[in-house]
Protein backbone atom coordinates (compact mmCIF):
# COMPACT_ATOMS: atom_id res chain seq x y z
CA UNK A 1 0.00 0.00 0.00
CA UNK A 2 2.89 2.73 0.87
CA UNK A 3 5.87 3.14 -1.09
CA UNK A 4 9.19 5.61 -0.54
CA UNK A 5 10.90 7.13 -3.25
CA UNK A 6 12.91 10.11 -3.53
CA UNK A 7 11.41 13.48 -4.46
CA UNK A 8 10.65 14.21 -8.18
CA UNK A 9 10.30 17.70 -9.58
CA UNK A 10 7.02 17.11 -10.36
CA UNK A 11 6.33 16.81 -6.34
CA UNK A 12 7.67 20.30 -5.66
CA UNK A 13 3.90 21.46 -5.68
CA UNK A 14 2.83 19.01 -3.27
CA UNK A 15 6.21 19.22 -1.58
CA UNK A 16 6.24 23.11 -0.85
CA UNK A 17 2.66 22.55 0.67
CA UNK A 18 3.19 19.95 2.81
CA UNK A 19 6.40 22.12 4.51
CA UNK A 20 4.37 24.84 4.95
CA UNK A 21 1.89 22.29 7.44
CA UNK A 22 4.58 20.85 9.06
CA UNK A 23 6.13 24.39 9.58
CA UNK A 24 2.81 25.20 11.09
CA UNK A 25 1.98 22.41 12.98
CA UNK A 26 5.40 22.83 14.75
CA UNK A 27 4.80 25.87 16.25
CA UNK A 28 3.79 26.28 19.54
CA UNK A 29 0.21 27.07 20.15
CA UNK A 30 1.38 30.72 21.32
CA UNK A 31 3.52 31.06 18.29
CA UNK A 32 0.49 29.70 16.22
CA UNK A 33 -1.87 32.73 17.67
CA UNK A 34 1.05 35.29 16.97
CA UNK A 35 3.06 34.27 13.42
CA UNK A 36 1.89 35.46 10.49
CA UNK A 37 0.83 32.54 8.37
CA UNK A 38 2.01 34.32 5.22
CA UNK A 39 5.51 34.51 6.69
CA UNK A 40 5.37 31.13 7.82
CA UNK A 41 4.93 29.70 4.53
CA UNK A 42 7.54 31.96 3.10
CA UNK A 43 10.07 30.57 5.01
CA UNK A 44 9.20 26.81 5.06
CA UNK A 45 9.23 27.42 1.12
CA UNK A 46 12.50 29.30 1.52
CA UNK A 47 13.85 26.36 3.76
CA UNK A 48 12.58 23.67 1.20
CA UNK A 49 14.32 25.37 -2.01
CA UNK A 50 17.63 25.88 0.06
CA UNK A 51 17.63 22.49 1.18
CA UNK A 52 16.83 20.82 -2.11
CA UNK A 53 20.09 23.01 -3.70
CA UNK A 54 22.50 22.36 -1.39
CA UNK A 55 25.15 19.37 -1.68
CA UNK A 56 23.62 16.68 0.82
CA UNK A 57 20.10 18.20 0.97
CA UNK A 58 17.42 14.98 0.65
CA UNK A 59 13.63 14.78 0.46
CA UNK A 60 12.09 11.35 0.23
CA UNK A 61 8.46 11.01 -0.37
CA UNK A 62 5.71 8.41 1.12
CA UNK A 63 2.97 7.89 -1.45
CA UNK A 64 -0.14 5.56 -1.02
CA UNK A 65 -1.63 4.43 -4.62
CA UNK A 66 1.26 6.60 -6.06
CA UNK A 67 -0.29 9.71 -3.93
CA UNK A 68 2.13 11.72 -1.53
CA UNK A 69 1.33 11.03 2.14
CA UNK A 70 4.40 12.04 3.56
CA UNK A 71 7.86 13.73 3.71
CA UNK A 72 11.37 13.64 5.23
CA UNK A 73 13.64 16.56 4.37
CA UNK A 74 16.86 16.72 5.69
CA UNK A 75 19.93 18.69 5.33
CA UNK A 76 23.89 17.89 6.03
CA UNK A 77 25.10 20.40 8.22
CA UNK A 78 28.50 21.12 10.63
CA UNK A 79 27.87 20.32 13.86
CA UNK A 80 28.79 23.46 16.00
CA UNK A 81 31.37 22.20 18.32
CA UNK A 82 33.35 19.26 16.79
CA UNK A 83 32.65 20.60 12.72
CA UNK A 84 31.54 17.13 12.24
CA UNK A 85 29.29 17.07 9.21
CA UNK A 86 25.79 15.53 10.48
CA UNK A 87 22.48 14.65 8.98
CA UNK A 88 19.99 17.23 10.27
CA UNK A 89 16.54 16.41 9.99
CA UNK A 90 14.69 19.47 9.57
CA UNK A 91 11.02 18.37 8.82
CA UNK A 92 9.15 15.24 8.75
CA UNK A 93 5.07 15.20 8.19
CA UNK A 94 2.85 12.57 7.32
CA UNK A 95 -0.91 13.45 6.32
CA UNK A 96 -3.39 13.18 9.26
CA UNK A 97 -5.45 10.60 7.87
CA UNK A 98 -1.87 7.96 7.23
CA UNK A 99 -0.49 8.98 10.60
CA UNK A 100 -0.19 6.18 13.13
CA UNK A 101 0.56 3.56 10.66
CA UNK A 102 4.42 3.97 10.93
CA UNK A 103 5.07 6.19 7.96
CA UNK A 104 7.19 8.62 9.67
CA UNK A 105 9.50 5.75 11.95
CA UNK A 106 9.90 4.29 7.99
CA UNK A 107 11.22 7.61 6.73
CA UNK A 108 13.31 8.61 9.82
CA UNK A 109 14.66 5.13 9.24
CA UNK A 110 14.91 5.80 5.35
CA UNK A 111 17.19 9.51 6.14
CA UNK A 112 19.22 7.42 8.72
CA UNK A 113 20.34 5.29 6.08
CA UNK A 114 20.95 7.64 3.39
CA UNK A 115 22.97 9.51 6.13
CA UNK A 116 25.02 6.10 6.25
CA UNK A 117 25.40 5.60 2.74
CA UNK A 118 26.61 9.24 2.46
CA UNK A 119 29.36 8.52 5.52
CA UNK A 120 27.99 10.49 7.95
CA UNK A 121 27.81 9.03 11.48
CA UNK A 122 25.06 10.76 13.04
CA UNK A 123 21.72 12.48 12.55
CA UNK A 124 20.36 15.31 14.60
CA UNK A 125 16.52 16.04 15.33
CA UNK A 126 15.15 19.12 16.20
CA UNK A 127 11.82 19.30 18.29
CA UNK A 128 9.37 21.36 20.43
CA UNK A 129 8.98 19.77 23.61
CA UNK A 130 5.32 20.72 23.35
CA UNK A 131 5.63 18.62 19.66
CA UNK A 132 5.30 15.31 21.88
CA UNK A 133 4.78 12.87 18.77
CA UNK A 134 7.60 14.11 17.90
CA UNK A 135 9.37 13.89 21.03
CA UNK A 136 8.06 10.36 21.35
CA UNK A 137 9.00 9.33 17.76
CA UNK A 138 12.41 9.99 18.48
CA UNK A 139 13.60 8.47 22.02
CA UNK A 140 11.57 5.47 20.42
CA UNK A 141 14.08 6.01 17.28
CA UNK A 142 16.98 5.99 19.78
CA UNK A 143 17.59 9.72 19.80
CA UNK A 144 18.65 11.05 22.94
CA UNK A 145 18.32 14.45 23.86
CA UNK A 146 21.60 16.40 23.51
CA UNK A 147 21.43 19.81 25.63
CA UNK A 148 18.59 22.07 26.22
CA UNK A 149 17.57 25.32 23.83
CA UNK A 150 15.36 27.30 25.91
CA UNK A 151 13.34 30.40 24.91
CA UNK A 152 12.39 33.14 27.22
CA UNK A 153 9.85 35.69 26.05
CA UNK A 154 11.49 39.42 27.60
Amino acid sequence: MYSFRFVHPSDLNWLGQATVLSAQESLTPEERHQANPQAVAQLAWQELQRVLAEPGGMAVMATAWNQPVGFLLAAVNPDSSTDEMNGALLSLWVAPAHRRRGLGKTLLRLGEDLCLRSGLRKMKIVAGLHNQAAVHMAQRAGYAPEGLIGIKSL
